[in-house]
């Protein structure tokens, strides 16, 4: 063997240069990959950094707050007087969309005062019960509170499974009134 190494100086002296040349391809190949997840993991954090920047200036933009502040000084968004009457229909028209049946609705009373900004507000209160679906009675819950009443509330939910695939929702429904 070291005869044939002896003899042959050109071929060893070549196989050393590839197998170097081989290793330092390894070497670049393995540097050039980390280079190129380092330079996401950059990109990554840039884009990262620049929504919570743009996120940062939009809730402290002062110009923004100060105009946000002059429409709430306007005056409260809820009714100045309670129309008994719309609240019904509002409630009928709610359930019969969301193809819920109304098996009882209480009087609409007065139950005492909510404080908001700094001022006391009357709120009445009217008991509902309703059957249907349970993915029916929750999407009735979600369009009385997304409704017409910006000062409306459901409180007090509760559920029970009746006949079948029937359910028996009852809650109280409670609007803040100016007067």
């Amino acid at each position: 063997m070291i005869g044939f190494v002896r003899g042959n100086g050109r071929f060893v002296a070549i196989a050393a240069i590839v197998v170097l040349l081989v290793a330092a391809n390894v070497v670049l190949m393995m540097q050039w990959r980390s280079a190129t997840d380092s330079r996401a993991q950059a990109e990554n954090d840039k884009l990262v950094a620049e929504t919570n920047l743009k996120v940062t200036q939009a809730q402290y933009d002062v110009d923004g707050l100060r105009s946000e502040e002059a429409a709430l000084k306007g005056g409260p968004e809820f009714p100045t007087k309670l129309p008994i009457v719309d609240l019904s229909v509002f409630i009928a028209e709610r359930a019969a969309l969301s193809r819920v049946t109304i098996k009882e609705i209480g009087p609409v009373a007065p139950v005492g005062t909510e404080n908001l900004g700094g001022k006391r507000y009357p709120v009445y209160e009217t008991k509902v019960t309703a059957a249907g679906g349970l993915s029916d009675i929750i999407a009735f819950i979600k369009s009385i509170e997304a409704g017409a009443f910006s000062s409306i509330e459901v409180r007090d939910v509760s559920g029970k499974k009746g006949e079948g695939a029937t359910w028996e929702g009852k809650f109280t429904v409670a609007v803040i009134s100016q007067r």
